[in-house]
């Protein structure tokens, strides 16, 4: 199969802000009428707040437009990865491992930033609740039990900022199961049947995503394993890892 052609950075960034820009006309112009009609005015900051939306919808249907002409190389390739019925055990002493971490400069933000919106929100809602009444009221309640939750996990973070977001050794996997959960899951190699290893590529066909889901016994998920924002190289030794650990490039009926 021949492969697909793509276009360059600077062609896409300027379809993706070309859309956003179309994107924001279009919804100005719909709450400009909708207000018209009804007769009431809407928040301005609202919708001033949606340019981040704008441009991942952008970024979206930029990458669908070029697709549809084969300019595109974006999507995604699953590889399946099992353990052999006898594996010598010098694939994978004791003491190896691999670990991912995430970017200085990410947990230097998350650091900061959480704290500071955390507070901002609490500090808000306080003001909110001590002049508002009625709807307003309740609004500054939620503000006030979001920003105790973002200081919530702003303390996690501070405690668990020296800890790798993934390690992998002769004993199994340690990480989280996805971007919403703050506790680790470990699974002990012993339970993993299989691994899915799901390769994400953007429109250049660059990877960017690697996502491992071991699979048990029964077939059920064991970990579906979140290296979101971790570096692309820490990675892919996370997945030669796992590969070197399960080098049966899929499954005999018979072994589950």
């Amino acid at each position: 199969m021949e492969e697909s052609g793509t276009v360059s950075k600077k062609t896409l960034s300027r379809l993706v802000f070309s859309l956003a820009f179309l994107f924001f006309v279009i919804a100005n112009l719909a709450v400009v009428c909708v207000c018209w009609a009804c007769g009431f005015k809407f928040p301005t900051p609202v919708m001033s707040g949606l340019g981040v939306l704008y441009l991942f919808l952008a970024h979206a249907a930029a990458d669908k437009i070029l697709k549809r002409f084969g300019l595109s190389r974006s999507g995604t390739v699953v590889e399946v990865r099992s353990r052999t019925s006898f594996r010598l055990e010098s694939d994978a002493s004791a003491g190896e491992f691999v670990e991912a971490r995430l970017p200085s400069d990410l947990i230097t933000v998350r650091l900061i930033g959480l704290p500071a919106f955390g507070l901002l929100s609490l500090f808000t809602s306080l003001l909110v609740v001590s002049r508002a009444t009625g709807a307003m009221l309740g609004l500054g309640m939620v503000m006030g039990v979001g920003g105790a939750y973002i200081l919530f996990c702003s303390i996690l973070v501070v405690l668990d900022y020296n800890n790798p977001q993934v390690r992998v050794d002769a004993e199994g996997v340690w990480g989280f199961s996805s971007k919403r959960t703050i506790r680790r899951v470990f699974v002990p190699w012993s339970d993993v049947v299989n691994c899915e290893i799901r390769t994400t590529y953007n429109t250049f066909g660059e990877p960017v995503l690697l996502r491992p889901i071991f699979k048990g016994h029964n077939g059920e998920t064991l970990l579906d394993l979140n290296l979101v924002h971790t570096p692309m190289v820490e990675q892919e030794r996370v997945v030669k890892f796992i590969k070197a650990r399960l080098p049966k490039p899929q499954v005999d009926p018979w072994e589950l």
